[in-house]
């Protein structure tokens, strides 16, 4: 068994995203602020934004050898610690949970798909439904591989699609593992707005940064 869990010290020791946009979850300073300047000025497409971690060590180690070194037993810890972060705040108006859908190429070529690992363990402490009906159409360029948050935008207009005669609910909470510029669930609010839903939120397990 290679599962990990963490000591109680080492969970201090983590480097917890205390106060962040309520947008976007950049992280912010001043404590009485509540949006970035940037989501001020262009409010982005999804409601609020909620992630547990900062994208440094030993979070970023962690959610790489869960993508590309297939250490799933990863996303059970990386999944609780976001439940753990979850559980601070009240979540109870949110419907559905949407992993962010990978392509199936990226899906054959990956094995699994990592939102929905961490999907898996989050909901062994909650029981949010798993919404099921969005797709990822089009076989983008990973976003990892594009600077700037324009071309990431570009990169991931109308990937996504909703199938045909799916319900969708007021509130959808968009689950990915890491938030870097926002575009991936940016898009994918659009289109569920487009497509009825009132509220989307964002969660996510770590909040990368530029500088």
């Amino acid at each position: 068994d290679n599962s990990l869990s963490l000591c109680t010290a080492c969970q201090q020791d983590l480097p917890w995203l205390l106060h962040s946009c309520r947008s976007c979850a950049v992280p912010l300073e001043n404590r009485k602020q509540s949006h970035c300047l940037s989501c001020q000025i262009t409010p982005p497409i999804i409601d609020n934004a909620v992630c547990a971690l900062h994208y440094s060590s030993p979070v970023d180690y962690l959610i790489k050898r869960m993508k590309f070194g297939y250490q799933l037993s990863h996303a059970r810890v990386l999944g609780s610690l976001l439940a753990q972060h979850l559980s601070q705040i009240d979540i109870s108006s949110v419907d559905v949970i949407l992993p962010v859908p990978l392509h199936m190429a990226r899906l054959r070529k990956r094995g699994f798909n990592q939102s929905l690992e961490l999907a898996h363990a989050l909901r062994r402490q909650n029981d949010i439904p798993l919404l099921k009906g969005v797709q990822r159409t089009v076989n983008t360029k990973a976003q990892t591989l594009l600077k700037g948050e324009d071309s990431r935008a570009d990169n991931i207009r109308d990937a996504f699609t909703v199938d045909e005669g799916v319900t969708l609910p007021n509130h959808v909470a968009i689950l990915d593992d890491v938030i870097t510029t926002g575009s991936t669930s940016n898009e994918l609010a659009r289109l569920l707005k487009a497509s009825g839903v009132l509220e989307v939120s964002v969660w996510a397990v770590a909040r990368a940064t530029s500088h």
